[in-house]
């Protein structure tokens, strides 16, 4: 039975929180209180990574771009990709550090946290989440909790329309919104939120809860939404528009088209979806290893992911993302980084 890797970082916080009290190290080994911390540059420097590709990293229209080996972590991926305009790329992971390719070469920070979400507006303005809260200004890390009262380990996911508007989402209904200075906080009564997309600074999407829960934001206030069943665990959630909304579960995924939800049956355990233009895709788990499909108007249909040398161990697959000129990256659990 497969079981959804983001069940495995809840426990582990999860036990992780009990057991702490409000006074905690963080990792730069400082004693403080969960409503204490200030921001501070992050004062750790990149190394660049030695990439070592196999003699053909590219098949059927596939190719590696890191290998297994890496990765800080030896064998976990990235649980979240996010590029620039520019075309730079970053990941980050729960069990991985933060990976960045400059165009030129990949670098690799040293621990700064365990990371679960990535959201950015540029090359100078990037945001990752999780147990630690960072954001990338061109030139270094810094921290960014003002104005939160959470324990650490809670934030999963996060998305913004603007740097003025950045929305943030994590265990125990938790939704943080940064306004341009500060972090303001409420809950939401749908337990852990695992997914937040959006579409606009009024229409804004929350997936959560087991079992599932989806709410919606108008700019105004969060609305519960009836799921499409509700005997489904649904993990993956990709807004494309006003009217355009998708859900990932097990061997199906939902469409709602500001009516009414459709289902589309397909094989695996959904894990991510992913849209940019008309180009929309999702990944996620089969018995056999990760796959890749891709939306062609009335269907998904297969992308077959050849044997590139890489798919040795736990090689399901954890993140997707689609860049700016509609490459499609692909972060594998044993470490590997592929792209379409």
């Amino acid at each position: 039975m497969l079981i959804p890797r983001h069940l495995w970082a809840w426990t582990i916080c999860f036990i992780c929180v009990a057991a702490c009290n409000s006074s905690q190290q963080n990792e730069f080994g400082t004693t403080h209180t969960a409503s204490a911390d200030q921001d501070h540059p992050v004062d750790i420097a990149p190394i660049v990574l030695n990439i070592q590709l196999p003699p053909q990293p590219c098949k059927a229209g596939f190719c590696i771009v890191l290998p297994v080996t890496e990765l800080g972590s030896g064998r976990a991926g990235f649980d979240a990709i996010w590029g620039s305009p520019e075309g730079e790329i970053w990941g980050a992971g729960f069990d991985a550090s933060v990976v960045h390719w400059n165009k030129k070469e990949w670098r690799q920070w040293p621990y700064m946290g365990s990371f679960t979400g990535l959201w950015g507006f540029g090359a100078r303005d990037v945001w990752a989440v999780g147990d630690n809260i960072v954001r990338w200004n061109g030139t270094q890390w810094e921290t960014r909790k003002a104005g939160l009262k959470l324990p650490r380990g809670l934030l999963w996911n996060i998305w913004g329309t603007d740097p003025n508007n950045i929305w943030a989402a994590g265990e125990f209904g938790t939704i943080a919104r940064w306004n341009g200075t500060s972090w303001s906080e409420e809950k939401l009564d749908e337990g852990d939120i695992s997914k937040i997309s959006g579409a606009s600074a009024k229409n804004m999407w929350t997936l959560g809860g087991t079992p599932s829960v989806l709410s919606r934001w108008d700019g105004t206030r969060w609305s519960s939404v009836p799921l499409p069943n509700t005997e489904v665990f649904y993990h993956a959630l990709w807004v494309s528009g006003d009217h355009d909304v998708w859900l990932g579960a097990k061997n199906l995924i939902a469409h709602w088209n500001g009516t009414g939800w459709t289902d589309h049956a397909v094989d695996g355990w959904v894990e991510s979806i992913y849209g940019r233009g008309d180009r929309l895709v999702a990944t996620g788990a089969r018995e056999n290893g990760a796959f890749l499909v891709e939306w062609k108007g009335t269907t998904w249909t297969d992308i077959p992911i050849p044997d590139l040398g890489q798919q040795k161990g736990l090689s399901y697959a954890k993140a997707i993302y689609v860049d700016h000129q509609g490459k499609v990256w692909l972060s594998l659990t044993n470490g590997a980084l592929l792209t379409r």
